[in-house]
């Protein structure tokens, strides 16, 4: 299956986290932190992956590559992060 590109342009070293839901025939994931033109961001975008739309979300308070998330319940995801 070859997806559509996202409107939010490239991010590298982000982090994906499935979002359970059925408005999407792809489906959706919460795209969280990674690296773009301008270094580490903060944001988070609801990728909806039949259209490519990113929808912005509320920032993480710090920015954050190379890192692990997953989803506990519908609605909360918990990330770690390691520095070495």
């Amino acid at each position: 299956m070859e997806l559509p590109p996202l409107s939010c342009g490239w991010i590298i070293d982000a982090v994906a986290v499935a979002v359970e839901e059925s408005a999407s025939a792809a489906g959706q994931v919460l795209l969280l932190g990674g690296v773009t033109q301008g270094g580490e961001v903060l944001s988070v975008k609801l990728v909806d992956l039949a259209t490519g739309v990113c929808t912005p979300q509320p920032a993480l308070l710090q920015a954050r590559n190379y890192f692990a998330a997953a989803a506990l319940y519908a609605l909360e995801v918990s990330m770690a992060a390691v520095y070495c």
